[in-house]
């Protein structure tokens, strides 16, 4: 019996635009700065919003990193028999 690859990248390369994620992330950023302005939350200090701001950015560029640079390549995100 012959496996079939599915390779589900190949459908959306032509569509990738990294300038369309940044703008959905500067958009969510904004309404959610916008939401906790208008809700008085308290936000963090000194040392604790460095590392706020550094584990937020490393998170992100980890986990889009590595799916959307392989999904653009062609690697399917799961495999499936």
């Amino acid at each position: 019996m012959e496996q079939r690859v599915h390779r589900g990248g190949d459908r959306h390369r032509r569509r990738a635009n990294p300038v369309i994620d940044l703008l959905r992330f500067a958009v969510a950023g904004v309404l959610l700065t916008v939401l906790a302005l208008v809700s008085k939350s308290s936000w963090p200090k000194g040392k604790l919003l460095l590392h706020v701001v550094v584990t937020g950015l490393l998170m992100q560029a980890v986990q889009f990193g590595a799916l959307t640079r392989p999904s653009a390549t062609g690697c399917p995100a799961a495999w499936s028999r």
